[in-house]
C-alpha cells in the first residue's frame, strides 16, 4: 500500500476542519430557540383553508408562527404571519419566491424600501430548505418534518422539477 502524500493529507485535514467550523455553528443555531407566539383559532382556520386551496391537504405538523422571526412585529405581524402559513404549506420555488415577494412588497408599504430590502434578503437566504434539510425553524415547507418531500412537491399536474443541487448532495431524483 503506497503512503498518502502530503497534499492527501493537507486535504483530509481542511476537510475535517470545514466539517468541524460547520458543526459548531450548526451547535450554536441549535441552542437558539425562536420563540412562536400564541396563535389565534382564526389563524389556524385561516392556514388550513390556504393550505387546503393551494395544496389540497394540511400539512401534518401544526401550524406555528414567530411573527417577524428576530424583529419586534409591530405594524408587520400580519404580513409576517401571513407569510409564515405561505411558508408552513411549502410548493415549488416559484411558490416560496412568491411568498417572499409578498413580505418584501408589504414591508416596503409600511416601513420603506430599506427594511423591506433586507428582509427579503433575511428571508431568502435563512428559508431555503435545500431540498428539505435546513436548520432553521421556519425553513420552506416547515409543515413537514425534515427531509419529507411533499415539502417541496408540486401542485397537482404539475411535472416535479429537481434541483440540480439536488443530485450532487443527495444522489436522488
Amino acid at each position: 500500500m503506497k503512503p498518502l502524500s502530503f497534499s492527501h493529507i493537507l486535504k483530509v485535514k481542511t476537510l475535517f476542519m470545514v466539517l468541524l467550523f460547520v458543526f459548531s455553528v450548526l451547535s450554536l443555531y441549535a441552542q437558539y430557540q425562536t420563540a412562536a407566539i400564541e396563535v389565534s383559532p382564526s389563524v389556524y382556520e385561516k392556514a388550513n383553508r390556504i393550505a387546503l386551496e393551494k395544496r389540497g391537504y394540511i400539512p401534518p405538523i401544526p401550524f406555528t408562527t414567530d411573527g417577524c422571526s428576530m424583529i419586534p412585529d409591530g405594524d408587520l405581524k400580519e404580513a409576517c404571519v401571513i407569510h409564515d402559513i405561505e411558508y408552513w404549506i411549502g410548493g415549488e420555488e416559484s411558490d416560496r419566491s412568491l411568498a417572499d415577494a409578498s413580505l418584501r412588497n408589504s414591508i416596503e408599504e409600511k416601513e420603506g424600501k430599506v427594511l423591506g430590502y433586507l428582509l427579503y434578503i433575511g428571508v431568502r437566504i435563512g428559508g431555503s430548505n435545500l431540498y428539505g434539510f435546513s436548520f432553521t425553524p421556519y425553513r420552506f415547507g416547515y409543515g413537514y418534518g425534515i427531509g419529507d418531500e411533499r415539502a417541496f412537491s408540486p401542485r397537482e399536474g404539475a411535472q416535479k422539477q429537481t434541483p440540480i443541487y439536488t443530485a450532487f448532495l443527495f444522489l436522488r431524483r
